[in-house]
This record gives structure tokens, sequence and C-alpha cells, in this order.
């Protein structure tokens, strides 16, 4: 059985980009634009990680993260963004990992594999 990933952005290239990467990987993938619709499906499925974009409408990554840990301590979160600089002054110790944008197909697969048990 294939670990359940929730990928949350609210840009559709490229949540697009991490569901194909993810899924090539042999991953089994949900799909979110919005850190709202995001916390139903992780509500109603249970996933196993969750990568999600930090600049988003109405709620943003990091408070999605917070929402998610709140229903499941143990879920492991990468939080993908370009806006690293804007996080050195952010807490940000309950995130799992921090990915960089761009990343490539591989280095995705490789960042959530890392947090999977084998």
């Amino acid at each position: 059985m294939s670990n359940k990933i929730l990928a949350v952005d609210d840009d559709d290239a490229i949540l697009g980009l991490t569901r194909e990467s993810l899924q090539r990987a042999g991953f089994e993938v949900s799909v979110a634009r919005t850190g709202k619709y995001a916390l139903e499906l992780f509500e109603a499925i249970g996933h196993d990680l969750v990568i999600t974009d930090l600049t988003m409408p109405e709620m943003n990554g990091l408070q999605l993260i917070e929402e998610v840990l709140r229903i499941s301590p143990s879920t492991p979160t990468i939080l993908f963004t370009t806006e690293t600089k804007e996080l050195d002054e952010t807490d940000t110790s309950f995130v799992t990992k921090i990915l960089a944008k761009p990343a490539s197909p591989k280095q995705i697969a490789e960042a959530v594999r890392s947090l999977l048990p084998a």
C-alpha cells in the first residue's frame, strides 16, 4: 500500500507538477488549492504527509500545518516556498522540512521519501 500525500498550492501549474512528481514516485496523492479544503480532505481521508505552499489566500501554509498538527501531531509536513528569507524571523520549528521553490520532481520526491518510513 502506498503512502497518502496531501499536496496544497494555489498555483495550478506547481500543484500539477507536485502531484505528477509524487505519483511517478509511487505515492497516492490528494490535491487542494486552499488551506480550508486541504483541512477537509485531511480530516476525511487522513494522510501520511502534507506538503503545502506558504503563500496562499485565506489560510497560509504555516496556519495549515498548525491545524494539521493539531489534528494529527505526528504527521510530517513540508513547507514549499520561494519566500525562504521571509521565514528567517518566523517560528517554523513545528514544520518538519522546508523545501525551496523551484524544486525538481526528483527533489520533491526525495524530500517526501526522507520523511516517511521505508
